[in-house]
């Protein structure tokens, strides 16, 4: 039961540090912002993964399998990921909506640089979408939410995992 409070406030704590990250970021500088906030929200949160991990293994005297670090720490994700989500709702409709325009830019630019690649009918579908859809009502939101959840939040709690577990059974070994 401590392990899941411990999760639970590292969550806490992590949303409060993202979403004080992306307030000051988009703010200081919004292009910016937008441009490389995936890279630098990172950061902060694989170090509070960590710092989770550690408080974990205090918790269960040092020890902790795979399985329930994997868990704690995605929980502490959710959490986490959960509160940004929840104030990027807030902060592109109604604290910055002019920030959604920006945002359209931005990725109207990334879109025009990955031509190349893509091709101009990936482009062009794309483009559609960008000028056309809500892009931070709350369905978007959501599924951003479950993207984030997915791809950083999963993958960063299974390298913290892989990183920090330490098995009961390496205590018995060593006796």
């Amino acid at each position: 039961m401590m392990i899941r409070v411990q999760a639970k406030n590292n969550g806490i704590f992590l949303g409060v540090i993202l979403v004080v990250f992306t307030m000051v970021l988009s703010f200081v500088n919004p292009l910016v912002f937008l441009r490389t906030k995936s890279f630098l929200l990172i950061v902060p949160f694989f170090i509070v993964l960590i710092k989770n991990a550690f408080d974990l293994r205090r918790a269960n005297e040092g020890f902790i399998n795979f399985k329930e670090l994997f868990l704690q720490s995605f929980f502490c994700s959710s959490i986490a990921i959960l509160i940004c989500s929840t104030f990027e709702y807030f902060l592109f409709n109604n604290i910055y909506p002019e920030m959604v325009d920006m945002y359209r830019q931005v990725s109207r630019e990334a879109l025009e640089q990955s031509a190349d690649l893509f091709g101009d009918e990936f482009v062009e579908k794309n483009m559609e979408t960008i000028e056309n859809q809500d892009l931070f009502g709350i369905t978007q939101i959501i599924s951003l939410f479950f993207t984030r959840l997915l791809t950083p939040g999963a993958l960063l709690s299974l390298i913290t995992a892989i990183l920090f577990k330490k098995p009961i059974s390496k205590l018995i070994k060593n006796e």
